[in-house]
C-alpha cells in the first residue's frame, strides 16, 4: 500500500515531511509519502532535516518538479557530521519519502523534515543581524549561506530571546560566551544551552582549505525541569547477576515509543562469584537522538565507553566484575531507545564420560546451552574423552549446531572429533554440511570445541604522511585507546610488504582526515581492513606502485593467505596484474578480495589462470610444508594485448569489466599459435562466463590471409568456436556498467588442416551447457 499526498502551497509557507506517526519509531518499509512544494518564478526548494536516522536503503529523494533532475540521502545522516543534512531542488519540488530496496527491520527513530522555499539569487535562510523568535515550539533551522557550500559571506548573526539550545557542526565555528554541555567529536554534533536569548557570532577562517566551511544548526526551545526522570526506563537499579541468570533492561516501548524527554537512569550489575569460570554477556539495540542522548557505560571494556546515534545489535562480553551503564536524554528531540539483555554465562566445559548399561546415553554442549544462554564464551578450550565397555559400539549424532563464523577461513570456531588411534573423523566448522552420524567400536573417542576470539587488522598501501590524518582507536568508539600509529607518519615507501596496525580485541574504529593544509589536489588514500591472521604464514599483503615486478615472496605454512595489491592514484581500468607462479598446485587465486567461489581464478581443478588480471587486488590461499616463491608485476594493457602459445598451452583471456563496473568500450586482444608442423589443427576459443551484454567478433588467420569473421555472444551459457589458422584476433565490446565480462580461454583445435591456407578449412560449432567453468558476480 503506498500513500500519495499532493501539496501545492504559496512559496512563503514551509511544509513538514516525517515518517509515519513520528516522533514513533517506525519498523519495516517505508510507504511512499509524497510532497510537492510550488514556488515562484526565481525560486528553489530546500529540503531541511531535524531529525535522520533511518535504514540504509531507506531515502529522501528531492526531485524539480516533472523532470527527472533529483538528488537523495538516506541511511543514518545524523551519524556522520560530514553528510550535508539538505537536498537544494531549483524551482518547484517533489519530495518523495521511501524505502528503496529492503529495510533492515530495526525500529529506527524516522525522518522529520521540512520544506522551505528560498531565492535562488540568495541562498540564505537568515539574514545577518536579524532576530527570530521561536517561542511557538517550532524548530528554526540556522545554516550558513549557500548550505552546504561554502558561504559568500563571513559574518553571521542570530539573537534568540527564549529558552533554546542549539546543535551545531562546524570546523570553523568560534563559540563565545556560553555554558556548554555534551560530547564533541569529530563526527559528533555539539550543544550549547542558553537562559532566555543569546548572541552568537560565526566567523569563517580565511584559510585556503579543500572541504566546505559551513555550518547546520537547530534551535528548538525547551522546557527545563528540577530533577530528570526515570520513569522511561526497565528497572534502574543496582544488580548482583547470578550464573546463568538473565536480567532485561532498556527504556520503555522500545520500537513503538520514543522515551521521555529529561531522561536519567543508572544500572550496575555485579557479577556473583563463582567456583568455576564465567563471564557477563551483554547484548544490546540501540539508537538515541545522535546530539545529546547518550548512553555512557564503563567495565564492559577497560576505557569509558558512550554510545550516540545508532549503534548495531551485537553481544559483548567482559571479565570484569562490576558494569554501570547510564542513559541520560535533554529535553529537546527524543528517539527509539534501546534494549539490552544482560547474562551471566558459566564458561567452564570438558570432562571424562564412560558409558555402560547404567548410563547409556550422555548429552554434550557447549557451555551455557542447556541453560539456554544467549551465546557461549570467547576463547574456550573443550575436551572430552569418551569410554564404553569392550566390544561396545559409541554412536554420536549431531543435533544442533550453530558455531559463530569470523574469519576469510570460516573455521575460527571449530568442533572436531577423533578415533582412539589419533584419526580425524570430522573437522566440523561453521555452516557444515557434512555427515552428522558416527560410529565407533574402539574407544576412547576425542571430542573438542574451540572458540577464540578474533583481531582486526588494518594494512595501508598509501602514505599517510602530507596526505591524510589516521587515528586508529582500539574498540569501537573514540573513547578507546589509541593504537601507537607513529610508524605511519615515517613510512615512506608503499612498496613492499605493506604496513599494518592490529587490534587487541574485536573491534577497531578508524578515523581518517584529509590534510587540510595540503596544497596539492591529488592526494589519496588506500587500506585495507582485514579479520584474517597472518602470524604463522609470514606477511598478509604485499603492494606496488610502480611498473615492475615485485620481489620473491616467500610462502609457507598452512590454510594461510596473501593479498597482492598495485597501487593507483588514477584508479585505471586499463592496468593489470600478472602472476609468476613456482607451484601451482597447492595455491587458489581469488579476483579481488572476497574468496567466494564466483571469484576464483585458479585451484587445482582449474590451472589456467589468466595472463591479464585486471583487477587492483588478488587474494591467494594455499597450504604448503615446503616453501616456494611467487612474483607479481602490473602492465598497462593498449588498446590490443597480444599472446602467444604453443601447442601445448592456453590463454586465458579477461576484460578490464569482468567482475567490476566500467564505462564503455571496445577491447582486442590477439592469440598466436607458435611452432606448428605443416599439418595444422586450428585453434579454439570457448567462453567460460555469460557475457552479460557483452559481445564481440573473432577474426582467423593463417599468416596474413584472413579465413574467417564470426560474432560471438554468450548471456546464458558457453560459446565454442574453432578454425582452421594459427592467429585469432578477438574483438569485444562491453556496453558498461557492472553485468558484463568477456571471460574465456584459446588454446589448440582438433582439426585436420591443410599446411597451406584454405578457407574451407573453417569449422563452426556452438555448445549451450549448464555446467560453467568460471563463475562471474
Amino acid at each position: 500500500m503506498h500513500l500519495f499526498g499532493l501539496i501545492f502551497l504559496p512559496a512563503t509557507v514551509a511544509i513538514t515531511l516525517s515518517t509515519p506517526n513520528y516522533p514513533a519509531p517506525y519498523a519495516g518499509n517505508i510507504p511512499r509519502i509524497r510532497v510537492s512544494l510550488d514556488v515562484y518564478q526565481g525560486q528553489g526548494v530546500a529540503v531541511v532535516f531535524e531529525q535522520f536516522l533511518v535504514s540504509p536503503d531507506d531515502c529522501a529523494i528531492a526531485c524539480q518538479t516533472g523532470t527527472f533532475n533529483c538528488s537523495y540521502i538516506c541511511g543514518d545522516v545524523m551519524d556522520h557530521g560530514l553528510i550535508p543534512k539538505i537536498l537544494r531542488v531549483e524551482g518547484s519540488a517533489t519530495v518523495t519519502l521511501q524505502t528503496t530496496k529492503t529495510a533492515d527491520g530495526f525500529p529506527h527513530s524516522g525522518v522529520s523534515a521540512k520544506l522551505v522555499a528560498y531565492d535562488l539569487s540568495d541562498p540564505a535562510f537568515v539574514n545577518c543581524g536579524e532576530s527570530i523568535n521561536i517561542s511557538n515550539g517550532s524548530t528554526f533551522y540556522l545554516l550558513s549561506p549557500n548550505y552546504p557550500l561554502t558561504p559568500p559571506v563571513a559574518l553571521s548573526t542570530i539573537s534568540t530571546p527564549i529558552l533554546s539550545t542549539i546543535h551545531f557542526k562546524s570546523q570553523d565555528l568560534i563559540k563565545m560566551g556560553a555554558c556548554n554541555k555534551g560530547y564533541e567529536t569529530y563526527d559528533n554534533p555539539y550543544a550549547l544551552y542558553f537562559n532566555k536569548q543569546v548572541n552568537i557570532t560565526f566567523s569563517l577562517s580565511d584559510l585556503h582549505v579543500f572541504y566546505q566551511k559551513r555550518f547546520y544548526i537547530i534551535v528548538n526551545e525547551f522546557l527545563e525541569v528540577d530533577e530528570p526522570s526515570s520513569a522511561s526506563c526497565i528497572e534502574p537499579g543496582n544488580f548482583v547477576v547470578k550464573i546463568n541468570e538473565r536480567i532485561q533492561f532498556g527504556t520503555k516501548n522500545f520500537g513503538v515509543k520514543a522515551y521521555e524527554p529529561n531522561t536519567l537512569c543508572d544500572w550496575n550489575f555485579q557479577k556473583e562469584a563463582t567456583n568455576g569460570e564465567s563471564l557477563l554477556a551483554f547484548a544490546l539495540s540501540y539508537e538515541s537522538e545522535k546530539c545529546c542522548d547518550i548512553m555512557e557505560v564503563d567495565g564492559l571494556s577497560q576505557w569509558h565507553e558512550e554510545y550516540q546515534g545508532w549503534e548495531y545489535s551485537e553481544v559483548r562480553f567482559t571479565n570484569s566484575g562490576n558494569v554501570t551503564m547510564r542513559f541520560s536524554s535533554d529535553g529537546v528531540m527524543q528517539a527509539t531507545g534501546f534494549q539490552a539483555l544482560v547474562n551471566h554465562v558459566d564458561c567452564s566445559c570438558g570432562q571424562d564420560i564412560t558409558l555402560n548399561r547404567t548410563v547409556p546415553i550422555a548429552m554434550l554442549t557447549s557451555p551455557g546451552y542447556s541453560q539456554n544462554a544467549m551465546t557461549y564464551c570467547p576463547n574456550l578450550t573443550c575436551s572430552w574423552k569418551i569410554y564404553a565397555e569392550p566390544d561396545d559400539n559409541i554412536f554420536i549424532e549431531l543435533s544442533d549446531l550453530a558455531l559463530r563464523s569470523y574469519t576469510l577461513t570460516n573455521k575460527t570456531d571449530l568442533l572436531q572429533i577423533t578415533d582412539a588411534y589419533g584419526h580425524i573423523m570430522a573437522t566440523i566448522p561453521p555452516n557444515y554440511l557434512g555427515l552428522i552420524n558416527f560410529t565407533r567400536t574402539v574407544t576412547p573417542i576425542y571430542i573438542s570445541f574451540t572458540s577464540t576470539s578474533r583481531k582486526i587488522s588494518v594494512f595501508f598501501f598509501s602514505t599517510i604522511a602530507h596526505n591524510v590524518f589516521v587515528d586508529v582507536y582500539d574498540g569501537d568508539t573514540s573513547e578507546a585507546n589509541l593504537i601507537d600509529n607513529k610508524p605511519l607518519y615515517s613510512n615512506v615507501d608503499i612498496d613492499g610488504y605493506s604496513f599494518s596496525l592490529t587490534s587487541s580485541q574485536e573491534h577497531m574504529l578508524i578515523r581518517v582526515q584529509a590534510d587540510i593544509d595540503l596544497t596539492i589536489s591529488d592526494h589519496d588514500f588506500q587500506a585495507m581492513v582485514t579479520d584474517a591472521k597472518d602470524e604463522n604464514c609470514g606477511y598478509l599483503a604485499y603492494s606496488i606502485s610502480k611498473q615492475q615486478s615485485s620481489e620473491k615472496i616467500p610462502f609457507l605454512g598452512t590454510n594461510c593467505f596473501k593479498v597482492f595489491h598495485i597501487m593507483d592514484l588514477n584508479y585505471d581500468l586499463n592496468k593489470y596484474l600478472s602472476l609468476n607462479l613456482e607451484e601451482r598446485n597447492s595455491v587458489d587465486v581469488y579476483l579481488g578480495l572476497s574468496t567466494n567461489q564466483e571469484n576464483l581464478l585458479m585451484s587445482d581443478t582449474v590451472n589456467d589462470l589468466p595472463r591479464a588480471i585486471f583487477s587492483n587486488y588478488l587474494t591467494l590461499k594455499f597450504s604448503t610444508k615446503e616453501e616456494f616463491y611467487v612474483q607479481y608485476s602490473w602492465f598497462e594493457s593498449g588498446y590490443i594485448l597480444p599472446f602467444s602459445m604453443n601447442s601445448n598451452e592456453t590463454v586465458v583471456i579477461m576484460s578490464r569489466d569482468y567482475q567490476r563496473s566500467s564505462p564503455p568500450f571496445e577491447q582486442q586482444f590477439s592469440v598466436e599459435l607458435e611452432g606448428e608442423s605443416s599439418l595444422q589443427t586450428g585453434l579454439r576459443f570457448e567462453v567460460l562466463a555469460p557475457l552479460g551484454e557483452g559481445y564481440g567478433f573473432i577474426e582467423m588467420s593463417n599468416y596474413d590471409e584472413t579465413l574467417s569473421h564470426t560474432k560471438y555472444a554468450s548471456s546464458n551459457g558457453t560459446f565454442i568456436f574453432q578454425s582452421c589458422g594459427t592467429k585469432m584476433q578477438i574483438q569485444y565490446s562491453s556496453p558498461g556498467g557492472s553485468s558484463s565480462g568477456l571471460f574465456a580461454k584459446a588454446s589448440r583445435a582438433d582439426l585436420k588442416c591443410k599446411g597451406t591456407s584454405s578457407t574451407s578449412s573453417s569449422f563452426l560449432s556452438f555448445v549451450i551447457s549448464s555446467v560453467l567453468l568460471a563463475f562471474r558476480k
